[in-house]
């Protein structure tokens, strides 16, 4: 997230703490190649596709070292 890239990544915990599905990144469930391909086709179409939802990631990023540092 930090390099402006938009990210897919397994729900686990952990993850689930840093990331927000839908807006910053996408969450799938592990080990369902389904899903993990209908989240890429997700995010290839949609509104802004992959530059907008890199950008938000590193938005959060951004803001969570500002305010911790």
């Amino acid at each position: 997230m930090a390099t402006a890239k938009p990210v897919i990544v397994a729900d686990i915990p952990g993850v689930r703490e840093v990331i927000e599905d839908g807006r910053r990144a996408s969450s799938r469930t592990p080990m369902n190649a389904r899903d993990l391909a209908e989240k890429i086709r997700r995010l290839l179409r949609g509104p802004g596709g992959p530059p907008r939802d890199g950008r938000a990631g590193r938005e959060k990023v951004l803001a969570s070292s500002a305010s911790s540092g």
